[in-house]
């Protein structure tokens, strides 16, 4: 039945805002004497905090919390380093106990993991609970409440939740590249053969970040990992490194001066630029980025 609590925090962070302060917020971490509801238990690491925190205090405040209320943890009060944070942690769930819920991602940069308590690795200890039968019996909820629950229903279950997502990839005209998702690495290489001289490859990137998207995607066919052998010597790879090396560093210097500023969206939009790195959080992500570009845009890699 606890864990079922995580499934309504969920949406009670849907609905929280900056706005929930004061005795509210407090409401979250700190019961009543008289409080008499069950206590679950949120761990959380330091700051950066504030929206899981008024949704607990709107959950404690709601239909939902006539037995249950939700107290938040910070595992780092008192000044105590997250080192010995995640050890203390670790070492309740490996002796039966410890928080019910966990905050996996580091406050203050929201899409971090923390590392040490990476949730794959609980899952594989059996430390965290699959809510997919709970979430099947519940009358007021259902996989529809959850806008990205496909992508949260993996390895077997569902063990982690959250309000959001994040998408890396890299933004190009539709013109060019119509509805597709990927390319390969030859064909990449034969659009920077073509380009005019006018006409810039890709940007917000470097020569790391490229190769370690790349890379990464080719090592998933370069990597045998049932015998442990590998390929990376070949003209393929090659090619990569090589593509790597042309990356540009920054070239702000050539579009983005005081005088004369052209933002990688507007490029894009003209077919200056062919490939811009991006990131996806939400739907409105998609209208922003074609707002900027004056374009209609796909997204590819």
């Amino acid at each position: 039945m606890k864990k079922y609590i995580a499934l309504a925090l969920l949406l009670c962070m849907a609905l929280s805002s900056c706005g929930v302060e004061g005795a509210e917020a407090e409401g979250a971490s700190a019961a009543s004497p008289e409080d008499t509801r069950t206590s679950v238990t949120l761990a959380v690491f330091g700051n950066g905090y504030q929206t899981l925190t008024n949704a607990a205090a709107r959950f404690n405040l709601s239909a939902y919390a006539s037995d249950f209320r939700i107290d938040v943890v910070d595992y780092c009060d008192g000044g105590i380093s997250m080192d010995q944070a995640v050890l203390r942690l670790n070492s309740e769930l490996g002796a039966g106990g410890g928080p019910d819920m966990i905050a996996f991602a580091d406050g203050r940069s929201k899409s971090m993991e923390i590392p040490g308590i990476a949730h794959l690795s609980y899952m594989s200890r059996g430390w965290l609970e699959d809510m997919s039968n709970y979430l099947a019996e519940d009358d007021g909820l259902s996989s529809e409440n959850l806008v990205n629950f496909d992508a949260l229903n993996e390895f077997g279950g569902v063990y982690i939740l959250g309000d959001g997502f994040r998408i890396n990839t890299a933004m190009v005209l539709r013109e060019r590249f119509e509805n597709r998702t990927s390319w390969t690495i030859q064909e990449y290489l034969d659009i920077e053969e073509s380009l005019e001289t006018w006409q810039s490859m890709c940007y917000y990137m470097n020569d790391y970040y490229f190769l370690e998207n790349v890379s990464g995607r080719y090592s998933r066919h370069a990597i045998n990992w049932e015998d442990g052998s590998c390929n990376f010597d070949n003209s393929e790879f090659t090619a990569i490194l090589e593509a790597a090396g042309r990356v540009k560093d920054d070239n702000t210097e050539d579009f983005e001066t005081v005088d004369s500023f052209t933002s990688a969206w507007q490029r894009i939009g003209t077919g200056q630029l062919i490939v811009s790195a991006s990131y996806i959080s939400n739907p409105s992500s998609i209208k922003e980025d074609e707002m900027l570009s004056g374009s209609k845009l796909t997204y590819i890699g």
